[in-house]
């Protein structure tokens, strides 16, 4: 059965109120003016006909030709057109006797080309030589193409048509009005529901009405009843748009509107105003750059977002010079400051520092303290020549004035079982070690990986120049590394080997999986072998870094990649350094040079892969050795250990004949700078029975003409006097000064004779009975036996309990 499809095109004509007609076509009408085989046009009682005149199969007689339609392309169109007036209501063909083709036939989705949806669905099968076809036109249309996927003959056209209506529309400030529609006496028409004339910048349709001002009367694809001719209007609803504020802790003395739409006279943004800042400027929906005069002008029609953007005065607190005219011009101007300690250190070595701030901190999270232990003084006690100075519980917070005693412990890692430990720490969620520092003190195996989605890493890893061998197998679908996930992390000093099995997991790294927020790796070296066995589109697996995920800016400086990435299959879209840098990324003087596969071994495919990073990030001042896919940074080759080590900075060393990266950042806090403080003058001393714990902003002098009362704190945890005529303690730090007739070194009286110390902590922990120490880097402990109260006792105890020896805590049972 060969297969008959009709195709009909409308073209819309105005109505008049003239009766129903009918009016049929015959060959032989045509015949005697146009010849065989020619595409003809005729009219009768005003209706046109166009198509092709033809001859019965295996006839003389001529008949009308329904020609070929192949796919799009349609031969010779059968069309016909109503009178001026009229719509057309059905198209009848009678077939000839002698039908062209195989019987049988099916006629589908009449198609309306003037809004292209198929509202029409024609169905007739069974065709026979000498059969009736009656194409019903379920809409009302002035004229109608007629196409055929066979040569069909037909021996007569017969055209009913009737008067019709006129729907026009007006879009009534929208664009691109409808095209008319006709409506046929007593027959309903759907009228025009969806397309491009509904849309009005600032406004929303919802139907048609009868006049520009007119309330709705029809809904969208409504139904139309009346038998005479109309036009309808769009009718508009208009549309609320948001306005969002994002003030920052500002407030607003007259309150901005937080609605708007297109009709509203523009607005000029009232700004904010914020105790102890400075407003710069608007920015979002004005763009970037802060604006402190932003105006909606009428006509906007979008969602908008505002935020208020705040300055802070910028101050440093020098370490040796006078700072007390800043922090005086500071306090008094009332402004939020940022406050950089400029040459000041805040170490983390275990070891107790001291500090004194001219400002508040309410909380230690979010600052350079974060992770720090915090203490004051509380008492002191002095008993047969030691002096105990007993400190506070931990802190959480920081006055203004007040001295602290701070430190800032290291985690150390020096076994696979303390590398277990920690990364199950990270891994369950049981400590995240942000603001620690977590140090590697051997070269050491491992096979576990740290960190979850929900619970990354976040503190600072110091492989301290050590080793880190993994053997790794990827078990789930993303990130396989030694820190599968990381947060705001630092990772520095650290060397890695081994191997890493992927299988089918993508964003996989010698170091790092998932790598987010504020994150450095600086100063470290790969020589990892990560091996895909499983194809897959883009595997996105870099030497160091598998993935930098959305919002992150991600630091990577001064590494090195002299492993392999290999496959057993087909794994493409590779990164030297990073799989998939998406986002902020930056790698600056860092090195691909990766080892050559050896044997049977099989380089990751270059396509869709990138020397450093696929898919974005900033490459700067790097180099290789060999280029993965994409071409980036500059290439190494012919370049002597020397010239690459000046090329590629400070940062780098020539170690056994090779250029690599030193391993000497230190994991302290340099320059520490605490961000959205108030300046305050106030000082508050701690003072207690023999002992005053003091703070300076500035470089103070604490020991001049052979005065022998002020002590400081100094490596080791030990306390020393000064003798240097002049010495000074540097600015934003205490000392301690001795009160109630206590002097340091040489005794004026054997009752003041103050010779030895002990520094209580708190929770157990307290330095050792120990040596006053005159100026001394060395601290020099007690030796003999001593009580924790002091007493030094004449030889080793026979009373169970807990004595000092050596510097050393001995429980004696």
């Amino acid at each position: 059965m060969r297969r008959i499809l009709f195709f009909i095109v409308l073209l819309l004509t105005a109505a008049t109120g003239a009766r129903a007609e009918s009016v049929t076509f015959y060959p032989a009408e045509v015949y005697e003016f146009y010849p065989l085989n020619t595409t003809f046009t005729t009219e009768k009682q005003g209706v046109w006909l166009t198509s092709q005149l033809g001859q019965w199969h295996g006839s003389e007689e001529p008949c009308f030709y329904l020609n070929l339609i192949t796919s799009e392309t349609r031969l010779f169109p059968m069309i016909v057109e109503a009178p001026e007036g009229y719509a057309l209501t059905s198209v009848v063909l009678q077939t000839s006797t002698g039908l062209y083709g195989t019987p049988g036939g099916v006629w589908s989705n009449w198609r309306d080309e003037l809004n292209n949806n198929h509202g029409d669905n024609v169905i007739h099968s069974g065709t026979t030589p000498g059969s009736t076809i009656t194409v019903a036109l379920t809409r009302a249309r002035s004229s109608v193409e007629i196409y055929a996927n066979s040569f069909i003959e037909l021996s007569s056209i017969t055209v009913n048509y009737a008067p019709a209506y006129t729907i026009t529309y007006d879009t009534n400030g929208g664009i691109d009005p409808p095209d008319s529609q006709l409506k046929l006496p007593d027959v309903a028409l759907t009228l025009r529901g969806t397309g491009s004339y509904l849309t009005r910048t600032g406004y929303t349709c919802d139907g048609w009405a009868t006049s520009p001002d007119g309330d709705k009367v029809y809904d969208l694809g409504g139904t139309y009843t009346a038998n005479a001719d109309a036009t309808l209007y769009a009718h508009w609803n208009i549309v609320d748009y948001s306005i969002t504020y994002h003030l920052n802790g500002g407030t607003l003395d007259t309150p901005n509107p937080t609605t708007y739409n297109i009709e509203s006279a523009a607005i000029t943004l009232n700004n904010p105003t914020k105790e102890g800042y400075v407003f710069v400027g608007w920015t979002g929906s004005n763009g970037t750059t802060p604006q402190t005069s932003v105006t909606i002008p009428t006509g906007s029609a979008d969602n908008r977002y505002y935020t208020a953007n705040w300055w802070m005065e910028e101050m440093e607190l020098a370490n040796a010079a006078d700072n007390s005219s800043a922090i005086i011009t500071a306090e008094a101007s009332g402004m939020h400051n940022n406050v950089t300690l400029t040459d000041r250190t805040l170490y983390r070595d275990g070891d107790w520092n001291t500090l004194c701030l001219p400002f508040d901190l309410a909380t230690l999270i979010g600052t350079p303290l974060e992770g720090f232990t915090v203490k004051t003084l509380t008492s002191s006690d002095f008993d047969n020549g030691t002096l105990t100075m007993n400190f506070s519980d931990d802190l959480t917070s920081i006055e203004a004035g007040v001295p602290y005693i701070v430190k800032n412990t290291p985690v150390i890692i020096s076994s696979t079982a303390d590398w277990d430990t920690f990364a199950q720490n990270v891994t369950n969620g049981t400590d995240s070690y942000k603001g620690k520092v977590v140090k590697l003190a051997a070269d050491i195996s491992v096979s576990t990986m740290a960190g979850a989605a929900d619970y990354p890493f976040k503190g600072s890893f110091d492989g301290c120049g050590h080793t880190l061998t993994v053997n790794l197998t990827a078990t789930s679908k993303k990130f396989c590394a030694p820190f599968r996930y990381l947060d705001g992390a630092t990772i520095v000093n650290l060397i890695v080997a081994g191997n890493i099995s992927t299988g089918s997991c993508i964003y996989c790294g010698s170091i790092v999986g998932d790598a987010k927020g504020v994150s450095t790796i600086k100063n470290c070296r790969s020589s990892v072998v990560i091996s895909n066995g499983t194809p897959n589109n883009n595997n996105r697996n870099g030497g160091l870094v598998g993935f930098v995920a959305s919002g992150s800016r991600v630091n990577i400086s001064n590494c090195l990649f002299v492993g392999k990435m290999l496959t057993t299959s087909t794994a493409k879209g590779c990164g030297g350094i990073v799989g998939a840098g998406y986002y902020s990324l930056t790698i600056t003087n860092s090195l691909y040079a990766p080892a050559a596969a050896t044997g049977s071994e099989t380089w990751v495919s270059s396509e869709n892969s990138s020397t450093f990073c696929c898919e974005g990030g900033t490459v700067s001042n790097c180099y290789y050795t060999q280029t993965l896919g994409t071409a980036q940074g500059t290439s190494a080759n012919g370049m002597s250990n020397d010239q690459l080590l000046a090329a590629l900075g400070s940062g780098w060393q020539i170690s056994g004949g090779k250029v690599v990266p030193k391993m000497d950042e230190s994991a302290d806090i340099h320059n520490p700078v605490f961000t959205d403080v108030l300046v305050s003058t106030v000082t508050a001393s701690v003072s207690t029975d023999y002992v005053d714990f003091i703070g300076t902003y500035s470089p103070e002098v604490i020991y001049e003409s052979g005065d022998k009362h002020s002590l400081y704190l100094g490596s080791g945890n030990t306390l020393y006097y000064p003798t240097r005529e002049g010495f000074e303690v540097n600015s934003c730090r205490a000392y301690f000064q001795l009160k109630n007739g206590l002097t340091a070194g040489e005794p004026t009286s054997p009752s003041a004779n103050f010779r030895a110390f002990v520094l209580n902590f708190g929770e157990g922990e307290e330095t050792a009975i120990r040596t006053l120490s005159a100026d001394s880097n060395d601290s020099v402990h007690g030796t003999g036996w001593y009580t924790t109260s002091g007493v030094k006792l004449q030889g080793k105890p026979t009373a169970k309990g807990l004595y000092i020896v050596n510097g050393k805590k001995v429980i004696i049972k």
